[in-house]
């Protein structure tokens, strides 16, 4: 049986893979060849199309050129209501917006 593991970090994240013959697990590199990945997402809106997915270093990138359009440290947010002072501190600190959700959490949007 093939097991992965997925560590959610608020600045990075990481995958690991579990192989059997050598009773480990180990660290899958990204497109990138590197072991942490930056957990950042940017979509880029195209009129009339599908719109781009950047994630990891690509992500920061877009940041660069479109911070409202690239989401960061949402783990902090998440398990928080929206009224949260955390949430509140967020939402003016971070470029993109954050609106309730219909159980009043918060939404990175």
């Amino acid at each position: 049986m093939k097991a992965i593991g997925i560590d959610l970090g608020t600045t990075n994240s990481a995958v690991t893979v579990y192989d059997e013959r050598r009773d480990m697990a180990s660290i899958v590199a990204n497109a990138e060849s590197e072991n942490l990945t930056p957990s950042v997402v940017g979509v880029r809106r195209r009129d009339g199309g599908e719109n781009l997915v950047y994630v990891g270093r690509n992500a920061l990138n877009w940041e660069e050129r479109q911070p409202k359009e690239t989401v960061r440290s949402v783990k902090r947010l998440m398990g928080r209501d929206f009224a949260d002072p955390v949430v509140t501190t967020a939402r003016d600190r971070l470029s993109y917006q954050i609106v309730p959700g219909s159980d009043e959490d918060p939404r990175a949007h």
